[in-house]
């Protein structure tokens, strides 16, 4: 099975919850499970960007963290040491 992406623009996997955590665990798991190819993907958010959620976007290989929110300092620090 060949892994799926959304370089077209598509939704592949979309969540919601109370926690910002939760919503990320649950849309890169999500996204896991269905064995998407995450370094062509990109994850959007509606809230703020904070180190832990950046560091959980790296450790899965998505080059691409964006969101509504500005990015805390942590936020920003974690992803200039992952480039």
């Amino acid at each position: 099975m060949r892994p799926r992406s959304g370089a077209d623009g598509s939704f592949l996997a979309f969540a919601e919850d109370v926690g910002r955590h939760n919503t990320v665990d649950k849309t890169v798991g999500t996204a896991a499970l269905k064995k998407f190819d995450l370094g062509s993907c990109l994850l959007v958010l509606s809230g703020r960007l904070s180190g832990d959620i950046v560091l959980k976007a790296t450790r899965v290989g998505l080059p691409i963290v964006a969101s509504l929110a500005a990015a805390i300092d942590s936020g920003i620090e974690i992803a200039d040491k992952a480039i």
